[in-house]
């Protein structure tokens, strides 16, 4: 495999995105503990390949997914978990995979969100919330449900974004 991306790295953050975007898919959230333990998988796969430098490339690997998501998360398009489980991703694949990371997940959340406008599934207006609508009681949307937003997980983009990005560095 070219690149500093190994293969532990490679399935740990498989199996990591894949159960997030099932996670995602099935109750539109991703737990906190999920994205905690990947971290700490991500971050400990680091160590034992590269020492204390591994944390570094870890971090920055972080940072740049993290960073790359931002103006989707203030735009209210990308929620809480979206970002986490990205910045999880980015911390396995380091800072020049995490690009093309995002840089996929953006563009297969894009070919996502059109599939689902055409196929008449996206909506004007807010999803409501579970508990809101079981209470029937009108809750207002929170971060990440905006009125112009479509309702799509984006867990499912992450992965298949992550998946191709990884797919595609293992063919360099």
């Amino acid at each position: 495999m070219g690149g500093s991306v190994t293969h532990l790295n490679v399935y740990a953050a498989a199996l990591f995105s894949i159960m997030a975007a099932a996670f995602d898919l099935a109750w539109r959230r991703i737990p906190n503990a999920h994205v905690l333990f990947g971290g700490i998988l991500a971050l400990g796969i680091a160590v034992f390949e590269s020492g204390l430098s591994g944390l570094g490339v870890a971090f920055a690997g972080a940072a740049v997914a993290g960073v790359l998501m931002l103006p989707g998360y203030i735009s209210a398009g990308v929620a809480d978990g979206d970002i986490k489980t990205m910045v999880v991703i980015g911390a396995f694949a380091g800072p020049r995979m995490a690009f093309s990371v995002a840089l996929l997940s953006m563009i297969v959340g894009g070919f996502i969100a059109i599939i689902w406008l055409i196929a008449g599934r996206g909506t004007s207006e807010a999803p409501e919330s579970k508990a809101g609508s079981e209470a029937g009681v009108d809750q207002p949307a929170s971060k990440g449900e905006s009125d112009w937003c479509v309702g799509v997980s984006y867990g499912p983009a992450i992965a298949i974004g992550s998946l191709l990005a990884f797919a595609w560095e293992s063919l360099l």
